[in-house]
């Protein structure tokens, strides 16, 4: 199954993660931060955001399980509180065109 090993995020389009390629979209925009809500197989993107400190921090959501998806927009947007604006994005969702990004509006926070 797609995901039970490795996050879909990681799974390569072209050369890269998709995820790689979506934080270099972020930041070509503008974005100074990107916060992952992270569940199942949580140590990949807590890699990265080692990798990428100062644009990337994980933040847990301890009840994907039980949960799932829903929570981790609670827990993400707990995170974001008070923040200003911000975008959604859903981690195994195609990269989306910087183009697209610009043409919202979007600046400071993404979830990823």
């Amino acid at each position: 199954k797609v995901g039970s090993e490795v996050p879909k995020g990681f799974l390569k389009l072209g050369e890269r993660p998709i995820i790689e390629q979506s934080l270099d979209n972020l930041e070509a925009v503008g974005v100074r931060r990107v916060v992952i809500v992270t569940g199942h197989l949580a140590r990949f993107y807590e890699e990265l955001a080692a990798e990428r400190s100062g644009l990337v921090e994980t933040v847990r959501n301890p009840q994907y399980i039980e949960l799932g998806s829903l929570r981790s927009l609670q827990v993400g947007l707990e995170r974001a509180a008070g923040t200003g604006a911000f975008s959604i994005r859903v981690g195994e969702s195609p990269i989306f065109a910087i183009a697209t990004t610009r043409a919202r509006g979007f600046r400071p926070w993404a979830f990823a």
